[in-house]
């Protein structure tokens, strides 16, 4: 039962990675609304398109990552503490990445605003 309480509680972490990697380096080349961090500032140009996915994915990369290595901590420290809460436990976890995912739109806002004016275009200084 261990390791399906891993597999799941590390899907969406590792999905993050895998998300991340792929939009720091490669965002998506024409803004649409069907792939890429899509919001109204992000939409505005293309420079402000491009680090938005940029940001965003760096930003998840890191957060998927931290949030992979506290899953399986935490976990397999349940597993040996309280090895009948573990569902309860990884309910936890998954709220709390959840929770973490979209923390990161706010963020990725903010960085937006303080280097794009309200039509996109890149703020002197950035």
């Amino acid at each position: 039962m261990l390791v399906y309480y891993m597999i799941t509680g590390l899907l969406l972490p590792t999905m993050l990675v895998g998300f991340g990697a792929i939009f720091r380096s490669h965002p998506p080349k024409n803004i649409n609304m069907a792939f890429g961090y899509r919001t109204s500032r992000s939409m505005k140009s293309r420079e402000s398109w491009d680090f938005a996915n940029r940001y965003w994915g760096a930003l998840v990369f890191r957060t998927g990552l931290a949030a992979e290595g506290v899953t399986l901590a935490v976990l397999a420290a349940g597993y040996l503490a309280a090895p009948g809460q573990m569902g309860n436990l990884s309910l936890v976890m998954s709220g709390l990445q959840i929770v973490l995912l979209f923390v990161s739109i706010p963020l990725t806002e903010r960085q937006l605003k303080k280097r794009f004016d309200d039509n996109g275009k890149p703020r002197e200084g950035f």
